[in-house]
């Protein structure tokens, strides 16, 4: 599957609506599965803040999905969407989402699998994440209306 000019259309018009009017605050941006400590099956920190900023709130929730879907097997990846679903769901019930981040959460996905493509495309040792990440967002693409629909955000 090829990502042709509607998807980026559709990508830039309709995630362009929402991302002024999403919350912004100071974020981990990197908690893939080996920047969080576990003390048996509770979390107990993140380590590796080099990358942190200021920027959309919803990031870190979706950036943890995506790692934890980049090491998925591919017989694991319908189970990542059940994965996406409670931690976003759990996210949710923590820090009580807006309704203009439970409708872009598919876009902030696929933002982070773009950004993803584009680092590790440009370092040869990376050419297999770089494969990988573009495996996830046709993945991604194909899931959209499932993603979108995690939190039923047409009403």
């Amino acid at each position: 599957m090829e990502l042709g000019n509607s998807f980026f259309n559709n990508f830039t018009e309709s995630f362009g609506k929402l991302y002024d009017k999403l919350p912004k605050q100071l974020i981990h941006r990197d908690p893939n599965p080996s920047n969080i400590l576990f003390d048996g099956d509770a979390v107990s920190g993140f380590i590796d803040f080099d990358l942190s900023e200021i920027n959309v709130r919803l990031w870190d929730a979706c950036y943890c999905a995506t790692g934890i879907l980049s090491e998925a097997s591919d017989e694991a990846y319908e189970k990542w969407l059940d994965i996406l679903g409670g931690i976003l769901n759990g996210y949710d019930l923590e820090g009580k989402l807006a309704q203009e981040e439970k409708q872009a959460v598919y876009y902030v996905i696929c933002s982070i699998q773009v950004i993803c493509i584009a680092y590790f495309e440009k370092h040869d040792m990376y050419r297999e994440l770089a494969k990988t990440n573009r495996q996830m967002l046709q993945f991604i693409v194909h899931n959209k209306e499932r993603i979108k629909n995690i939190f039923n955000t047409s009403g």
